[in-house]
Order: C-alpha cells, then structure tokens, then sequence
C-alpha cells in the first residue's frame, strides 16, 4: 500500500514521508516496529489536499481513500487509505457504515504560528475540536465490545463515561461533521517556518520546516521508503529517548475483532 500511493505523489510531485512510530520503526528497526501493526504517512497540507480530493482516483481500484471534507468523506479526523479488498474491524467499529479493510493513515503537516500565544490558542480549541469529534464518534458507534475493553480499571471506565456524556452533549451534530470542523480549523498552509500535525499530537514545541523538508529514503522492510530530513532529531521531539524499547507492558497495542486478508 505505501508502495501504491508513493508511486501517485512522485508522479505528480507531491512530498509524503514515514511519520510516528513507522519512522521510528524505519530507523530503528529497518521496517515495522515488531509489535505494531500500522502505517503512518505525513504529506504537507497542501499536498495532502490535492492528494485525497484530485489524485486518490488515480490509486489501484481496490483501495478507497476517506478523509474529511473530501468526496467519501471522513470516517476519522485525518485520511485513511483503505483496501476494499481485506476486512479490518476494530472495537467500536461495528455498525459504521464506511468500508472497514487494512488501511494506512495520512496526516497533514499544517504551519504552526510562532506567537506563543496564538499557538496556546490554537492548541486548546484544535483539542476541543479533536475530543468533541472522538467522543461524538464513541457515542454514536455505541459499541458493547468496545465498552468492555474500557472497563479494565477505574481510569478507563472513567474516561469511557467521560466522553459518553461528552458526546451526548455535542451529538446535535454528527461525527462526520465534527471531523470537517476539526480539519477546516486546523487547516494552515501559510510558511510561518514552522509545522506540525495539529490533527493528531500537536505538541506545544515548535518544529522548523528543515526537520521534515525535504525527505530522505532509508530501508524499511525489503523497500526504502521516505522519512523526515531529519529523522533522529524529529524523533526525539516526538518519543525521547527512541532508541531504547519500551517495556512490554508500555508498548502500545490495537485491539482487532476480524481481520482477512
């Protein structure tokens, strides 16, 4: 699949690279990570517009791309790329009406203002934005399997509970168009020399543009792939200290009710 929509983007010169725990894993481990089980893109705001809206058409008939404001609209806050062709459902996923299959996950890098205030702003109304649509999401999907699995302890029922009400509360509009929302706020293609992934961890370090622009290829499994200029020390904002392992009961894991390949 990164195969597929890397060919796309050089094509039409659109910039992607490995983000999160895949460029981690690319120079950590050379490929995956061992215990996870995705794969995460990051593509320029501008790029990654034109790539959901103008060229996701142009990407192998078994895959179908979902993405806020875009024509199949979105089934998260960010895009996925699917293959209609495999079946991936995971708890709270059961009575979505989108197509559930192996996926890969497209953030958008989005410019970062350098007023400390402007960016605290920012960030406090994008994480409104973010937990209202999630929660909304959780509310509506109204997943028995899913609220199992939060009941491991009290934090989690707590956080289960939490935005159950939360959700409810901002249930007079749909997950989907809180998504939109999330995306059309978070949406800043202007240089300010500075970037980041306001639809998912955005952190209040600003991140200059040369950490990321342009990429380099490195290994990743039996392919070289695309991960940010400068890999190590965007690693280090985003993880610490990358290069030592976890311990098991720290690494992350996604639960999986079906999946068929």
């Amino acid at each position: 699949m990164y195969q597929d929509i890397e060919k796309v983007c050089d094509q039409h010169k659109l910039t992607m690279m490995l983000a999160y725990g895949s460029a981690l894993g690319a120079v950590r481990h050379q490929g995956f990570i061992p215990w996870d089980d995705d794969l995460d893109i990051f593509m320029p705001r501008k790029d990654y517009e034109q790539f959901i809206n103008k060229y996701a058409n142009e990407l192998p008939d078994n895959y179908i791309v979902y993405g806020p404001n875009s024509q199949n609209g979105p089934t998260y806050r960010f895009a996925k790329v699917i293959d209609k062709n495999t079946e991936h459902l995971a708890p709270g996923e059961e009575n979505l009406d989108s197509i559930r299959g192996v996926y890969v996950d497209i953030f958008p890098l989005d410019a970062v203002e350098k007023a400390p205030i402007l960016n605290i702003f920012r960030k406090a109304l994008g994480m409104f934005l973010m937990y209202t649509a999630t929660s909304v999401s959780q509310y509506e999907a109204k997943s028995k399997i899913y609220k199992q699995l939060m009941s491991g302890s009290s934090k989690s029922i707590l956080n289960y509970w939490i935005r159950q009400i939360w959700g409810f509360l901002f249930s007079f509009h749909a997950s989907k168009v809180w998504y939109n929302l999330t995306d059309h706020f978070c949406r800043n293609s202007s240089d300010t020399g500075f970037v980041d992934s306001l639809m998912d961890d955005y952190s209040w370090r600003l991140i200059p543009n040369e950490i990321f622009f342009p990429p380099v290829r490195t290994k990743f499994e039996d392919i070289e792939a695309y991960v940010p200029h400068r890999v190590k020390d965007f690693l280090e904002l985003k993880f610490g200290c990358w290069q030592e392992l976890p311990p098991e009961d720290k690494r992350e894991q996604h639960f999986v009710l079906s999946l068929k390949i």
